[in-house]
């Protein structure tokens, strides 16, 4: 081969998980942002808070345990917003305005989650 020194190259902390978890918390929270305007992101979110939180480091456990709950209250409101608005025609559009409320309501309620779980991330602290 070339010579190539290889040893060196998971000296990244998120490669190496060095930091115990700290760098994929905030990768995450980053993600649910980004998961407003795709779902593939907030869904990879979720895979890595699944598979990363036994491994992690206090208080890091914690904020993986967290972005779970985020992520799943999520799907049910998104279940609930998507059955109102598919009986809409029915209700004449009474439920489609429910829908909105309930969006807007998801949607601040996550952004605040998002806000103050990075800022306890940023403190090391752990979050409930």
């Amino acid at each position: 081969m070339s010579g190539i020194d290889l040893g060196n190259i998971t000296e990244n902390s998120i490669v190496s998980g060095k930091d115990g978890g700290r760098s994929l918390c905030n990768i995450n929270y980053i993600l649910y942002i980004s998961g407003f305007f795709l779902v593939i992101p907030a869904l990879i979110g979720f895979i890595i808070a699944l598979a990363s939180q036994e491994k992690s480091d206090q208080p890091y456990q914690s904020h993986f345990k967290y972005q779970k709950n985020i992520f799943i209250v999520g799907l049910v409101y998104t279940f609930f917003i998507s059955t109102l608005t598919l009986i809409s025609p029915l209700t004449f559009g009474i439920t489609s305005i429910i829908a909105f409320i309930l969006g807007a309501i998801w949607f601040v309620w996550t952004i605040l989650k998002i806000v103050r779980g990075m800022q306890a991330l940023g403190r090391k602290e752990n979050i409930s």
